[in-house]
């Protein structure tokens, strides 16, 4: 019997012993339980601390508190948790580093901070709002902590870990240096700046006042029949299934005001004077178009008041004049749809103005090909010739102002349209009078200004110019203009040199200690982030970050589906631990500023 019993005895301590070998070989390699490896609320594991969801819900809460988190959708595309998360692990992971290499912090430390009023998150001291006063607010701090939903004891072993963290990046910083090269090459790419004044000339300002032929239409669709084809196939749609449309031309007179009711007969007699002499011009108008010959185009540019039409002379374009309208006054749509195509009105009068107006065309339903080719067409020569007409204007005025005429003078008010009326002789081809333009119907260009602006800088108003750039800074500072017409998106420009500034040495030593500040941060983040994301993957490597993936892959589901794009691609890429770590939550506050937000935030426990 005792001997049956010490055998039992012995299988329950061999038992026993195996159980704990077990447990020994589960702690090493992993166990197969998520609970048994994390507990029931773990996320992961940052060598050795269990990283709980209590844990990241503190660190939501501390983060809301320096940035103002967005919610929903927009939480998932800018990857709000993971930020959080990567935040939580990014302090472990230093505290870890900065234990090894025999920093410390304590709780006392800890406590210090608090009752002077501060709480680090993402590296930053935010305070309480007992910070700027003289006395510690215990019973505030305790309300604080209740919206932070952690305990006092817990809340101070993060502020600890916080100031570990800060010590090893602190420690890393303060080992940058920058060599005085460097420190140069900024100062002068940062001062090396000079500003222009310039006239733009674009092409669509020019192309307006083009009126193609029928021989040059022709020559277009006979000389670019794949061009067309290609433009034809891009916007077909554009001439599919329409509803009845008229080509619409309307010329706009001036119309006096009429007085008020009770107004003195002279003042009547004046207004209807001026009416009736507003109508007898409306009148002239219509004769030179019908009896004398001339185009509603010329006519237009040259007598319309309407700012929006007058230069490309009257030419409204294909519109509705029935149902939703044409959003012009309902007299022009009630006349245009009693018209027959090349017909022009009698006057007309309406609330803002006097008019003629004139249908060129109609179309409903499907345009056929051949038509539509031609309308391309006839877009496609108006923009090259207007290209033509914007390069020659700049031309004359590089010209102009090479012969000794100022600038300012060129462009000031009541000088003539460029290439017009009074332009400069001796360049070829046509003038911008041949198109029947006076004042004010004509593109009128003004002097614009830059600022100043560094070397190898995108220039204020232009853009991206090498070439450009590189011809202000090689020219003769003292010269009236930059001798070259200059390309650029839209049409073209001419420039001159307003100021130019040199980095100098006596102004490198007044920045140089400010400047050394600015690049020593920049380099130290950058040095900062690149170790703390090292020693995480090297961590994971290790397998002292070990991560709980079911419960991370709930934690960023965000309790719906992912947001993708119109092909179906995920606009959130997958979460990996690490991949974010290192940044201070940097795309939040990157996100952050662009939206116009900054630091805000009611502090917990007010």
């Amino acid at each position: 019997m005792l001997g049956l019993e010490r055998g039992k005895g012995g299988n329950i301590v061999v038992w026993l012993i195996l159980g704990v070998l077990a447990l020994a070989f589960g702690f090493t390699f992993g166990l197969p339980s998520d609970q048994l490896s994390f507990g029931e609320s773990g996320l992961l594991k940052v060598h050795g601390e269990n990283v709980t969801k209590e844990d990241f819900a503190y660190q939501h809460r501390a983060i809301g508190w320096v940035i103002p988190l967005p919610e929903g959708e927009e939480a998932q595309t800018m990857g709000v948790r993971e930020e959080v998360l990567e935040a939580v692990i990014e302090r472990l992971v230093l505290v870890h580093a900065g234990e090894v290499l025999g920093l410390g912090a304590e709780l006392r430390d800890a406590e210090l901070l608090t009752k002077d009023g501060f709480l680090l998150v993402l590296d930053q001291d935010r305070p309480w709002p007992w910070a700027d006063k003289d006395k510690f607010d215990y019973e505030m701090l305790k309300r604080g902590l209740m919206q932070f939903n952690v305990s006092e004891a817990r809340y101070l072993e993060i502020q600890r870990q916080e100031l570990l963290a800060r010590q090893v990046r602190d420690l890393i910083a303060a080992s940058i240096t920058v060599p005085e090269a460097e420190l140069w090459t900024k100062y002068e790419a940062d001062n090396n700046q000079l500003s222009l004044r310039y006239v733009r000339f674009p092409v669509n300002d020019f192309s307006e006042i083009v009126d193609p032929t029928d021989a040059e239409i022709d020559a277009y669709i006979e000389n670019n029949a794949d061009a067309l084809q290609e433009s034809w196939e891009t916007n077909q749609a554009r001439f599919l299934k329409l509803p009845a449309q008229v080509d619409l031309r309307l010329i706009q007179f001036s119309k006096p005001i009429a007085p008020p009711a009770d107004s003195p007969a002279e003042m009547v007699a004046e207004y209807e004077a001026k009416l009736e002499a507003a109508r007898a011009a409306v009148v002239a108008a219509r004769a030179r178009i019908t009896e004398g010959g001339e185009s509603f185009a010329a006519v237009a540019r040259e007598l319309s008041i309407d700012t929006d039409t007058a230069r490309s002379g009257g030419h409204y374009g294909w519109a509705q004049v029935t149902d939703s309208g044409s959003g012009l006054e309902p007299i022009i749509d009630q006349t245009a749809q009693t018209l027959e195509d090349g017909q022009v009105s009698e006057p007309i009068e309406g609330d803002e103005g006097l008019y003629l107006v004139m249908v060129a065309g109609h179309r409903e339903g499907d345009v056929p090909e051949d038509v539509a080719k031609r309308e391309l067409a006839t877009n496609a020569v108006r923009s090259v010739r207007g290209r033509e007409l914007a390069k020659r204007a700049a031309e004359e005025a590089l010209l102009a102002v090479k012969s000794g005429t100022d600038l300012d003078e060129l462009f000031s008010a009541g000088t003539p349209a460029l290439g017009g009326p009074g332009g400069l002789p001796g360049l070829d081809g046509e003038n911008i009078e041949d198109f029947g333009l006076r004042e004010p119907s004509g593109p009128q260009q003004k002097i614009e200004e830059t600022g100043l602006f560094a070397n190898g800088q995108s220039i204020p108003g232009i853009g991206a110019q090498p070439i450009l750039t590189d011809k202000a800074w090689t020219s003769d500072p003292t010269a009236p203009i930059l001798d070259e017409v200059f390309e650029v998106p839209g049409g073209f420009v001419i420039a001159a040199v307003d100021e130019r500034q040199t980095a100098t040495r006596e102004g490198f030593a007044e920045a140089r200690a400010e400047l050394y500040r600015e690049l020593a941060t920049q380099r130290a983040n950058g040095v900062i982030s690149g170790f703390t994301k090292h020693q995480c993957f090297l961590g994971k490597a290790r397998v002292e970050i070990r991560v709980n993936d079911n419960a991370v892959k709930a934690l960023m589901n965000y309790g719906g589906e992912t947001p993708t794009d119109a092909d179906g691609v995920r606009l959130v890429p997958p979460y990996h631990v690490c991949e974010r770590v290192g940044d201070r939550g940097g795309l939040l506050q990157l996100a952050m500023m662009l939206r116009g937000q900054g630091n805000v935030g009611a502090p917990p426990g007010s």
